[in-house]
């Protein structure tokens, strides 16, 4: 199963892995199959390339613990005009980061009947993870 993720587009070296697998020869007779080949080859190099990304939660929980340093830091004395700039610098990344968990969660559960503020418990994560397991058609192979 291929899942595309939004955040991938944002995340360097994206845009350089499209170009060289969209640049790769493809030996087909007709446009039609060599463009549905570059799909499938870069597929596969995106398949490959995003299990190598960090883990979103871990990254934020990283974040957020710098963020901590930085505010107890701040309690017993002013921060410095580098530390105010990456402070804010940070807090922009953790809200990006954020923003594309709220978009993984929202790709993968459709709520219809939550009040607003709801969207985000764990109780929703769990039904989406069970719903996407209900979804999965399994292959049973014959032994022929």
């Amino acid at each position: 199963m291929f899942r595309f993720e939004n955040l991938w587009v944002d995340h360097p070296g994206f845009l350089d892995l499209v170009k060289s697998v969209w640049n790769t020869e493809v030996n087909a007779t007709n446009s039609a199959t060599r463009i549905s080949a570059k799909f499938k080859l870069l597929r596969a190099a995106l398949k490959k390339w995003s299990k190598k990304l960090s883990n979103l939660n871990n990254l934020l929980k990283k974040c957020n613990c710098t963020l901590e340093v930085l505010d107890a830091l701040e309690e017993h004395r002013p921060l410095f005009t580098q530390e105010y700039n990456f402070r804010k610098i940070l807090k922009a990344h953790i809200l990006r980061l954020l923003r594309y968990r709220k978009e993984y969660w929202k790709k993968r559960y459709t709520v219809r009947w939550t009040k607003l503020g709801d969207e985000g418990t764990k109780f929703f994560h769990a039904a989406a993870t069970e719903r996407y397991r209900i979804n999965t058609i399994t292959i049973y192979q014959s032994r022929h």
